[in-house]
Parts: C-alpha cells; structure tokens; sequence
C-alpha cells in the first residue's frame, strides 16, 4: 500500500479511490478535455494530497522527469516529427492550446503554423543522425508521417538513441479486428489505394510490439479519418475496430485530443488503443473547405478518395450490421 500511510483507515482509503479512479478513467476517459474536466480531475485532486501528505496511490502517479501545470495536466517537452501534416497540425495546435513545450519538426517549416511555445525546426525523417540530434533533450517524441514514405527502424533507432522517455505513433486502421482473427485490411473490399500506406503501418505497429526498451503506444484512428469538428465526444478501445451510432468515424481533431490525453495522463504503455466518435456531427471537409483551409492540395483527388473510403466503409459496415457492432461501444 501507499508509503505514506501508516493506519488501517488511510491506507483503506487510499485502495478504494484508486480502485474508483481505474474504474471511472476506464469507463469515461474524456467529458471535455479543452477545459480539464474529467474523471482524471480527481486524479490531479489526488496528486495534490500525495504532495502535501506524503500519500502514495499506488499506479497513479506521474512519471518521473514531468511536471504539471497549474491546471494539474502533466507537461512535457516534445517533438513532432511531421508537424505541418493534416494530423500533424491539428496535434501541434492542441499540444499549444495545453500549454506544451513543442519542437515542430518538418521538411518545410513554412507549413507549419505559428503557435505559443513552438519551434519550428527543419527535419528529415529518414536522415538518422540528424533526427536524434532534433530529438534529444526531450521527454516525448510523436511520429505523425506516412508509413509508405518512412522507414519505421529509423524512427525508432532515433527516438531510443535520443534517449526520449516515450514515443507516440499516429497509426492507422487497418489493423484493428473487425472480428475475431479478421482484420480490416483482410476484407475483400478494402481499397487498394490504401493498401501499400496500410501494410506499413501494420509492420510499423509489429516492429513496436517487438521493442524491448522504449515506452511505446500507437494510436489507430476509426474507419473514417478525416478533418472535422473538435467535439471531445468519443470513446476508446484496444484492437477493435469500434463502431458507434455515428458510424466508425473520427476526425482529425478529436484524435489530437485523444492522442494529446495520452501523453498527458498515461493509460496505454506498450498498447495499441483506437477511438471512435460518439455523439455530434462529424463532416468530413467539402471541396471549399479543403482549399480554404490546405490551398496546396490537389482537391479533386482529395475528393476521389474521400468518396472512395466513405463507399468502401458503407458497403463494409451494412454487409455487417452496424447495430450489432455498435452494442460494444
């Protein structure tokens, strides 16, 4: 029990809030997260009694090395290796509206958004040594790139060589099970646009469950990933694909804050998890939207390959009966 606690009373109490505050995390793990309100409130509420009366909960303290602001998040100093991507992006403005410290590193730092607490840094993901040069000195590192354009060994290599205490992997969703033994990419009618991105995300996921030292989690978005709404209203799960009366959806910022809560409160050490959109609208951007808001990409095949998934994705999802599937979530 908790080293501080020297009677049957204290020490009682402290098993029976650890045991709620498991619970609870595990069953709601965000109400809001922009403004900290959520069962983990009661943790921070329990790391401040710790501070004052030397009272240890057992599995619920923060890692050494870490601080917490005055909002009682924990923060870090952090790289983000593909800072000026569509997830990338969205992950560098939560990480600044928390209040992080945050090296973005990209090949083209004039892509990168101007943001409180942020340094921009030109970086190649596939140049060794000079990615553990722009990663040490930090506590936390976050891949946000392609898989078919990086080369996983690398990454890792740099992240463990820079001697980083935990690396966080923008994953995808091909992996997750849509069965027992099935997974997503095995159905007949996955796109095979996706394909050759999908398979190095799945080695890329293999390659970190074969890691004996770093403190790994790999995050894989739901079905439908796209741009969004930030709404803070979704679930977690494992290697499932989840699926909710919204679908399997996800949007690019509610997987930032997702993401950004991981690193804040660790709950997923050595895991994959997924998340799913619960409740609210999620539309993926429109023609108008995507020029406004990425003047560079191609729209029209930004377009083709929205319709692309969404089509793959209904037709998968009535040959298996969303409503069956949205009784787990």
């Amino acid at each position: 029990m908790g080293q501080g606690c020297s009677n049957s009373s204290c020490m009682a109490l402290e098993a029976s809030v650890a045991v709620l505050v498991e619970d609870m995390t595990s069953r709601f793990p965000v109400f809001n997260s922009h403004f900290r309100v959520t069962w983990y409130g009661l943790r921070d509420f329990l790391w401040t009694v710790k501070k004052l009366s030397s009272i240890t909960l057992n599995g619920l303290l923060y890692r050494p090395g870490l601080y917490l602001s005055t909002q009682g998040a924990v923060m870090s100093r952090i790289a983000l290796i593909g800072a000026s991507g569509e997830v990338g992006s969205r992950l560098l403005k939560e990480l600044s509206d928390r209040g992080h410290t945050v090296t973005a590193i990209a090949r083209h730092t004039e892509k990168i958004a101007s943001l409180p607490n942020v340094t921009a840094v030109q970086g190649d993901v596939n140049d060794l040594d000079g990615l553990i040069a722009l990663l040490k000195g930090h506590d936390v590192a976050i891949s946000a790139v392609r898989f078919d354009s990086s080369d996983p060994s690398k990454l890792i290599t740099a992240v463990r060589a820079a001697g980083v205490q935990r690396y966080l992997v923008v994953g995808g969703a091909a992996s997750l099970e849509v069965a027992p033994g099935q997974r997503l990419i095995d159905q007949p009618a996955f796109p095979d646009a996706y394909r050759t991105e999908a398979l190095g995300g799945i080695a890329f996921l293999d390659q970190l469950r074969q890691e004996k030292e770093l403190d790994w989690t790999f995050l894989s978005p739901s079905a439908e990933f796209g741009p969004g709404q930030r709404t803070g209203k979704f679930r977690v799960g494992k290697d499932s694909l989840l699926v909710s009366d919204q679908g399997s959806k996800i949007s690019y910022e509610d997987y930032a804050i997702a993401l950004v809560d991981e690193i804040e409160r660790p709950a997923h050490s050595r895991q994959r998890f997924t998340v799913v959109l619960l409740a609210g609208s999620f539309l993926l951007s429109t023609n108008a939207a995507l020029a406004a808001n990425s003047p560079t990409r191609d729209v029209a095949q930004e377009e083709s390959n929205r319709k692309l998934v969404v089509d793959f994705y209904d037709s998968f999802f009535n040959k298996h009966q969303v409503q069956e599937a949205a009784a787990v979530v």
